[in-house]
């Protein structure tokens, strides 16, 4: 799909800090699945499971429990950093 037409799927749910910006566990989704699907969990898990090994997941789940307090500095940085790939993605 055209990656203006996906969403930001995230593969563990809610907005805990630790994940919400960590990109190894956000995929396109299309809004059928990120929205209506509730994030398509089954499936969205297992392709990352298979893909990056059980003992990855049960790390990222580790930090899903974790409290992480971004910066401004940091949050301007990850913003600038993907300004410029959405920027490349353009031409």
């Amino acid at each position: 799909m055209h990656w203006k037409e996906s969403q930001a799927g995230h593969a563990i749910g809610g907005r805990h800090g630790a994940v919400l910006l960590d990109i190894s566990i956000i995929k396109n989704q299309c809004v059928g699945c990120n929205v209506f699907g509730r994030g398509n969990y089954p499936v969205f898990t297992t392709k990352l499971i298979e893909e990056k090994g059980m003992d990855w997941w049960k790390k990222k789940l580790e930090q899903s429990r974790q409290v992480r307090k971004w910066s401004r500095v940091e949050l301007e940085e990850f913003i600038e950093t993907y300004k410029e790939k959405l920027n490349a993605l353009k031409t």
